[in-house]
């Protein structure tokens, strides 16, 4: 907890339900994708539901990342 509190944060709000890991295996599947792309595309796509998982500074991190082509 003192070493790292900024991860026990994080892992306190993660939450990744079934229902979306079940809908990134048929999108890789779909378009014959890599676990790496499947990550890109929930990035992109389920903003909505990653961001509240992180401080404001990391998503901004994170768009600007995706913004340049990650």
């Amino acid at each position: 907890r003192e070493r790292a509190p900024d991860v026990l944060e994080f892992l306190g709000n993660w939450s990744f339900p079934a229902a979306i890991q079940i809908s990134l295996q048929e999108w890789m599947d779909d378009n014959n994708e890599t676990v790496e792309a499947a990550a890109l595309h929930y990035l992109r796509s389920r903003r909505d539901l990653w961001t509240p998982m992180v401080p404001e500074d990391v998503a901004a991190r994170i768009d600007a990342a995706l913004a340049d082509g990650g």
